[in-house]
Formats: structure tokens, C-alpha cells, sequence
């Protein structure tokens, strides 16, 4: 068990927390002696101290970036640049306590096939993300195939994680559409909060994919089919905030479905609403005005952008933009034009390729007004023709015909799941 990086990092992250929250000394400098497999490990090296510093931070002792950066010369460079990402997202928030908290494995279920947990009888893990382990299990009293969708910290879950938790379980439960994962139960057992969700056996898009382009004919399909999703998610009310193939499941031979409202936002609640600086997302697919932290006034558009980065990697193998660290990633996002698709893959369609550029425009306002394919145009028949084109991923126009929406027309190891 030791032996494994991943959990070690949790129990050292966990370790620290838990002893300078109770005023115990507890340096990251020890811990790293003590974990060499840590301190061989630059990411998870950089991660245990800065969970060093957000802890202090929390609780007023005003650590500052000089002091990490003398006692750890080793990896002063990569200090900085993780400071720099937390000054550009702003002070500590919410998330740090409970990003700590994730650290915490659920008690007594890990590894542990057949296992009964309540009325389910668990079968195989088949996610883990940042906040939640997804299992897949069999409902006994219905005999059915779930998956069960847990919070990792268990029952050491604080008021914000169980907070997400339920905004993800009303949004799923306000969604009735053939391609988002619907909702079945909300539970609690044994102080174990869970979500029994429908089951999708085809895998992610995001394993599907393992940088390989796709044909622009079945991206067209996908991203349409997805686009139509979210959409009526965004009539209902409420925001994804981070799409990504990921959190894209197939089907043995069906359509794509949308899971993972994590981080959903209820436009008509103040649940799932992220304070003003707090990063939320996944940076390869994160918006501009998300990576620069204005998350005042996110709207639908955040959701459009993302689409759109997965149309550009479905076309192209890769997202929209790539870098060795956190920070330059954001910074691409925010200050950056991405390479045209064309350019990286001659040959493709050119309306898809104009299609995935307007997704990706810097400002909301220059992006499709609507999710759904073709909304915003000045009429119904050029709606149906876009979404037609989407659909079979032909072009028979030429770039910068008719406007697609109103308006001028303008040219990972840190967990950055942060929740709203």
C-alpha cells in the first residue's frame, strides 16, 4: 500500500492538515524525509507543501512565499509558479479545506470486489476524480447495474463537499434527457453519502480518444449530440462548468451522455455558486473568463467554449492547449489564440473547423449564443443547415458566410477541480 505514490500523497496531505488544524507541530520538510518516494516525486512534492502553506494560510498565520522558497531550493522554481497560480485565483477559499478532506480514502471499500454497501452489492471501482469514487454495483432489490457514485472523504465530508454533492444530485435530478446520465437514488449509509446513477458500460470519450484524431464525420455527430444535451441542461437552468471527454460516457453502440455535475451551477440557487476568483473547471477545457478567475457572471457560454475544445480535440487529438505546468496552461487559455485545426490536420471540413474557432473565442459575447447547434443565427433555414452540417460534418460554404450568431466577428499534478 505504501507503495503506491497516489495514496501515500493523500495520507501525507491528510497527515499535515489534520496535525496543524490541532496545533500539532508538523513540518513538510519531514514528511518528505520520511516519504523518499514523495520527495522523488517533484508534483507530489510541490502538492505537499503547498497544502503546508494553504493549511497555515487558513488559519490566519500568514505564511509567506519567501519563507517556502528558502526552506525548499530544490523546487523554488516550481514553488513559484504554483504561488503564482494561487495569487491568480486569490486568496485560499472554501476549497482548501475541503480538497484536504478528499484525502481521507472511504473506510473499508477500496479494493474490496462484491462487497455489500446497503441495498448494492459492489462489483469493480471504474472512476476516481477529485472529490468522488465511482464504483460499479448491483442493486439487489431491483437487480439492476449502478454505478455508485461516492465522496472520497467518507464520512469525514465537510459542509461544502456535502454541499456539492447535493447540487450534483438536484441538478441530475432535474435533467430527464437521453444523453445525461440520469439520477436514480440518493442515499446515505452508514454516514456515507452516495448518488446511484445509470450505468454507461462503454467507457469515457476520454479513453476512447488517447490522442487520436477522429473522423470529422463521427466528431460532428458527437459534439451536435452533446451540444442538443447541454442545451436543454442550460434550459432547465443550470451549467455544467466542466465538460470534458472525461466526463463524456458512451455507450456500448449508443450516443454519448454528459455525467459529472459536480460542479454544476443552479442559475434560480445559490448552491453551486463560486465565490468571485475561485477557479472552477479543468484547465485544457476551461473558458477564458473561468481561468482568469471572473466567475461573476459565468453563463451558458463557459459551456459553449468547452464543446468546442472537445470538438478541437476530437479533430485534432489534442485540446485546444497543452503545457508542462498548471500555470502556463492558464495563462495559454487566457492570453492566447489556439492553432487553427486546419493547420494541425489539413483536409478537414471547413465549416467544423470555423465552428470549433467560434466556440473557442476569447470573449463570451463572440461565442454562440446557444449551445444548440445554430442558435443565434438571423434565420430558422440557416438553423437547420448548421445543424445539418453538423451532423454530417460536410462543408459546402465558405469560411466567414453568413454570421453563426449576432455580433462582430474577432479573430495536470495539483487538482484543479476547484468547486464552486
Amino acid at each position: 500500500m505504501d507503495q503506491d505514490p497516489e495514496s501515500l500523497l493523500r495520507r501525507a496531505c491528510a497527515e499535515l492538515h489534520r496535525d496543524l488544524r490541532a496545533g500539532r507541530p508538523c513540518r513538510a520538510e519531514d514528511l518528505l524525509e520520511q516519504h523518499y518516494l514523495l520527495a522523488a516525486d517533484t508534483d507530489a512534492a510541490v502538492e505537499l507543501i503547498y497544502t503546508e502553506f494553504a493549511t497555515r494560510e487558513q488559519l490566519g498565520q500568514q505564511p509567506t512565499e519567501e519563507e517556502y522558497l528558502q526552506r525548499f531550493p530544490k523546487w523554488r522554481q516550481h514553488l513559484k509558479e504554483q504561488f503564482q497560480v494561487h495569487a491568480l485565483v486569490g486568496t485560499t477559499d472554501n476549497h482548501q479545506d475541503t480538497a484536504a478532506e478528499t484525502f481521507f480514502p472511504i473506510r473499508n471499500l477500496d479494493g474490496q470486489a462484491g462487497r455489500l454497501f446497503g441495498s448494492y452489492e459492489l462489483l469493480e471501482e471504474t472512476a476516481r476524480g477529485a472529490m468522488g469514487v465511482v464504483y460499479k454495483a448491483r442493486q439487489r432489490t431491483l437487480n439492476r447495474i449502478v454505478a455508485l457514485k461516492m465522496i472520497l472523504a467518507g464520512s469525514h465530508a465537510g459542509r461544502d463537499a456535502l454541499l456539492r454533492f447535493r447540487t450534483e444530485a438536484e441538478a441530475i435530478a432535474r435533467l430527464q434527457h437521453p444523453n445525461i446520465v440520469q439520477i436514480y437514488e440518493v442515499g446515505d449509509q452508514d454516514g456515507q453519502p452516495y448518488l446511484s446513477l445509470e450505468y454507461v458500460p462503454g467507457g469515457s470519450l476520454a479513453q476512447r480518444l488517447c490522442g487520436v484524431p477522429q473522423p470529422p464525420s463521427l466528431a460532428a455527430r458527437h459534439i451536435e449530440t452533446l451540444a442538443r444535451a447541454i442545451h436543454y441542461a442550460h434550459q432547465q437552468g443550470i451549467l455544467h462548468r466542466d465538460l470534458k471527454p472525461a466526463n463524456v460516457l458512451l455507450g456500448a453502440d449508443g450516443p454519448p451522455k454528459i455525467t459529472d455535475f459536480g460542479l454544476a451551477k443552479l442559475v434560480d440557487s445559490k448552491a453551486g455558486q463560486t465565490e468571485s476568483g475561485a477557479l472552477c473547471g479543468t484547465p485544457c477545457y476551461m473558458a477564458p473568463e473561468q481561468a482568469a478567475g471572473r466567475t461573476t457572471h459565468v453563463g451558458p457560454a463557459v459551456d459553449v467554449y468547452a464543446l468546442g475544445a472537445m470538438l478541437y480535440e476530437l479533430l485534432t487529438g489534442k485540446p485546444p492547449f497543452q503545457a508542462a505546468s498548471l500555470l502556463h496552461i492558464l495563462n495559454q487559455v487566457v492570453a492566447h489564440e489556439p492553432v487553427s485545426p486546419e493547420r494541425l490536420r489539413p483536409g478537414l471540413p471547413r465549416d467544423l473547423a470555423t465552428i470549433c474557432m467560434k466556440c473557442l473565442q476569447k470573449e463570451p459575447r463572440q461565442r454562440y449564443a446557444s449551445a444548440l447547434p445554430g442558435q443565434g443565427t438571423h434565420s430558422g433555414a440557416a438553423d437547420r443547415r448548421l445543424g445539418a452540417r453538423l451532423e454530417v460534418g460536410q462543408t459546402t460554404t465558405r469560411r466567414g458566410s453568413a454570421p453563426l450568431c449576432p455580433g462582430r466577428r474577432h479573430r495536470s499534478r495539483s487538482v484543479w477541480k476547484h468547486p464552486a
